[in-house]
């Protein structure tokens, strides 16, 4: 009876731990799905750019939702690649970019590892940091000060206004602001520096949030065209935006300096979503390789202060 008995234990287990088996392999498949189809929602917008980028406009406006086009036409890149002020405009952007977010992420760092500590007037510092994220001064008193500072068709007036970002100053703020004491406490007693503390131990810890807002930054000094609009006047220092919005305008409207053949070939929709392309693929390719510090940095910045 009793080997009986356990042969129905087992039986029974088995059947339960089969169970759960296929309890776990429905679940699993629903993950996967819905999975599949956030991929796909997030994939195909891009895709869908650069087939209607490779269309021509006939086929792009007789079948809106092609998978591929039958005849693709790569002129557009053919006309964006082969302007003269491209590659001067990606050169003037990536130089805004490294020289940007080096220089806002210099004074976004000191200023929140000033403000995390516990000095007299900090708070009032704070608030009247915080003040700027609601009131601005305005446009004509902002362009008198760059005029004034002599930055008017400078690259750098695409640089210095931009700053720090006091959402982004905030959360590293805050980051600081949770660090151990006794880090600091013990550097000290060590001998070393206010700035060696700052630049050996809280920078360090902080890599990840780092990467991350310098990931942000990097983009919005990617896409400026604001500041050169308004501050830019020579054509070789306009940033990437400026010079595709140029491209574009050039090839839409009727330009005698377009020649016939290519302007019947050349339509609005493939003319931007090429310019899209092509302001998005290098954002896209340097994600991945920051890819795990971003990942991390969003939840170490999400301390509470």
């Amino acid at each position: 009876m009793q080997l009986v008995d356990r042969i129905l234990n087992q039986k029974e287990k088995k059947e339960k731990e089969l169970k759960k088996i296929k309890k776990y392999e429905a679940f699993d498949i629903i993950i996967i799905i819905m999975i599949g189809i956030f991929a796909f929602l997030v994939f195909y917008p891009f895709y869908n750019t650069f087939v209607v980028s490779i269309a021509t406009e006939f086929e792009y406006y007789r079948t809106p939702l092609m998978l591929f086009p039958k005849k693709p036409d790569f002129l557009a890149y053919e006309l964006l690649f082969t302007s003269t002020h491209l590659w001067r405009g990606f050169l003037v952007t990536i130089f805004v970019v490294v020289v940007g977010v080096a220089y806002q992420l210099f004074l976004t760092t000191t200023l929140a590892y000033c403000l995390s500590k516990q000095y007299p007037g900090t708070k009032l510092v704070s608030f009247g940091i915080m003040v700027t994220m609601y009131f601005g001064g305005g446009l004509i008193p902002f362009y008198l000060l760059m005029v004034n500072l002599k930055l008017v068709n400078s690259i750098f007036s695409m640089i210095w206004p931009t700053g720090i970002g006091i959402g982004y100053m905030v959360i590293m703020r805050d980051y600081f602001s949770n660090l151990p004491k006794e880090l600091e406490e013990s550097a000290l007693i060590e001998g070393a520096s206010e700035m060696t503390v700052f630049a050996k131990i809280y920078l360090p810890l902080s890599i990840p949030l780092l990467v991350t807002i310098g990931l942000y930054y990097g983009v919005d000094r990617w896409n400026e065209y604001y500041l050169g609009m308004l501050f830019i006047q020579d054509a070789w220092k306009r940033p990437l935006q400026l010079i595709l919005m140029d491209v574009i305008t050039e090839y839409m409207k009727a330009n005698p300096n377009v020649p016939a053949t290519i302007a019947k070939r050349v339509y609005s929709e493939g003319m931007k979503m090429a310019t899209i392309m092509v302001t998005t693929i290098p954002i896209m390719a340097v994600y991945p390789f920051l890819q795990k510090y971003f990942v991390k940095g969003l939840t170490t910045g999400a301390v509470k202060s």
